[in-house]
């Protein structure tokens, strides 16, 4: 686990040299193949990332999620702990969109009938605003262009950068559950 950055699939990505990915949620789990069978904490950070909005093409994303288990079949829910963050609002034609907490617990309620199946646990956090879309773990981090949406068009590749050490660690600190940041809003 300690070797992981030296992982070849991730070698050669870095910020100079970016990695172009098909958007498919199969391939997002086939590049994240051996990042999935990591015991660690797995943080999604998406400002978008909804379950129920079906223009946002994340249908797939439970997918994902459940990928996990299956990499770690014997792991303990306390042993991989997954957290979603992404942003409380949204602009649609032209008007402010905010949900109420209730809102966003019905909103990721769908999901809970596979992620009990699959014995996952996952925690959503709800920031007042988050821009950026990344996939951090505590050995690896990757900026992603577009987040984990899908393009069932298959249009045009996002781009995928590893981050650097010293980014892992403060974004990591910075998306803490207990953060001081006044950004966090549920």
């Amino acid at each position: 686990v300690d070797k992981l950055d030296s992982y070849d699939r991730w070698k050669d990505c870095t910020f100079d040299e970016p990695m172009e990915i098909r958007r498919t949620t199969d391939n997002y789990i086939e590049q994240l193949d051996n990042v999935l069978g990591l015991p660690t904490k797995f943080i999604f950070i998406d400002p978008y990332l909804d379950p129920t909005r079906e223009s946002g093409g994340y249908n797939g994303f439970i997918k994902l999620l459940l990928a996990i288990r299956e990499r770690q079949p014997d792991q303990a829910p306390e042993n991989i702990p997954i957290e979603i963050h992404r942003k409380a609002r949204w602009k649609d034609n032209g008007v402010w969109i905010t949900p109420t907490k209730e809102d966003w617990q019905n909103k990721f309620s769908q999901w809970n009938g596979p992620l009990q199946d699959a014995r996952l646990k996952v925690k959503v956090f709800i920031w007042n605003y988050i821009h950026r879309r990344l996939l951090l773990t505590k050995h690896i981090g990757i900026i992603l262009g577009n987040g984990f949406d899908e393009d069932k068009n298959d249009r045009e590749p996002d781009t995928w950068s590893r981050l650097k050490r010293r980014n892992l660690e403060y974004y990591n600190s910075f998306y803490k559950e207990n953060s001081s940041s006044k950004r966090l809003k549920l």
